[in-house]
Parts: structure tokens; C-alpha cells; sequence
């Protein structure tokens, strides 16, 4: 039995690739990942206020925050609220709405946008095998789902941050 290809070597994968979307969609993704940046580092300032609670913020732990991977930075802001006696259940709920919608700029950082031939869409192709060993059917994303991703990134850190101040953690420009 013959294995599908999946990367044809004689072809240059990236010949064409800034044609794979329009200039709609390619802003769509843009903003996608801006807003997961700017929420990254939005969460690494959620994990200084809570490991500097009740005190102003030390910079001495900023490079090491900065620098963890997203699932860290929950892991750390859920050990902090269990350290700080907050209830365990609802930030767990808010640090699992924010993986949640990380999951879909994830879903765009790493598989390929397949050329569109649909202009109100755009086919996304996972590359990583399911628990059946194939790969998945491509995804189709329109430009209003993919910046509705955006929205969830960041309407869910931001009710985190909402959250933590509403608790009494000091608001980031208090910390400085």
C-alpha cells in the first residue's frame, strides 16, 4: 500500500506562499498574532503582580517570565492563586478559557495555509498526525472567525486581569 506524500521535496514550499491568502485574510492572521503577543506579555505581568503580591513589582524575574511558554505562565498563575488562598476553580476556568482560545492561533502558527480557492475562506492544514495516525482534514476559517479568535484571546486574558484586580492584586501601573 502506497503512503500519501506529504511534502513533495522537488518543490519549493514557500514559492507562492504570499499569494496563499488575500490581503484580508492575511490581515485577519496578522491581527491573530499581534493579539496573542500583546497577550503573552500581558500574562507574564499578571504572573510578576501575583509573585510580588501585595508588594510593587520587582523587574529581577521579568526576563525568566517573559520567556516561559504560554502553558508556564497559566501553570504559574494558578500556583500563585492556590499560594494566595483564591479559589481554585475559577482560575482555573479563566486560565482554561485563555489555552482554549490560544488554541486556535496555534491551530495558524503551526500548520500551513493552503492557497485559497474560496475568497470568503482559508483551508488550514495540520501537519500533526491524530490519534489514528493520519492527518486531519484540512480546516476552513473565514476572515471574521479568524478575528474572532483574536477577540477570544483577548477578551480572555483580559478577564483574567479584570478578575485579579477585582481580588485585590495591584493594578499593573501600580507596580512600577
Amino acid at each position: 500500500m502506497t503512503q500519501p506524500t506529504i511534502v513533495d521535496v522537488d518543490v519549493d514550499p514557500f514559492e507562492g506562499a504570499e499569494k496563499a491568502a488575500t490581503p484580508e485574510f492575511q490581515q485577519a492572521i496578522g491581527l491573530l498574532f499581534v493579539v496573542s503577543g500583546a497577550a503573552e506579555g500581558a500574562l507574564a505581568l499578571e504572573v510578576l503582580r501575583m509573585m510580588s503580591h501585595p508588594n510593587k513589582l520587582t523587574l529581577t524575574a521579568t526576563p525568566l517570565v517573559c520567556g516561559m511558554e504560554l502553558k508556564v505562565k497559566l501553570g504559574m498563575i494558578r500556583t500563585y492563586a492556590a499560594m494566595h488562598g483564591l479559589d481554585p476553580k475559577e482560575i482555573s476556568a479563566l486560565t482554561d478559557d485563555i489555552r482554549t482560545a490560544f488554541g486556535k492561533r496555534n491551530e495558524f502558527a503551526h500548520s500551513v495555509v493552503k492557497p485559497q480557492t474560496d475568497p470568503k475562506s482559508v483551508l488550514v492544514q495540520s501537519l500533526k498526525f491524530d490519534s489514528r495516525g493520519q492527518i486531519p482534514n484540512p480546516q476552513r476559517h473565514t476572515a471574521d472567525q479568524i478575528r474572532g479568535y483574536a477577540r477570544a484571546i483577548h477578551s480572555s486574558v483580559r478577564a483574567l486581569h479584570d478578575r485579579l484586580t477585582q481580588i485585590g492584586y495591584r493594578k499593573s501601573t501600580e507596580l512600577l
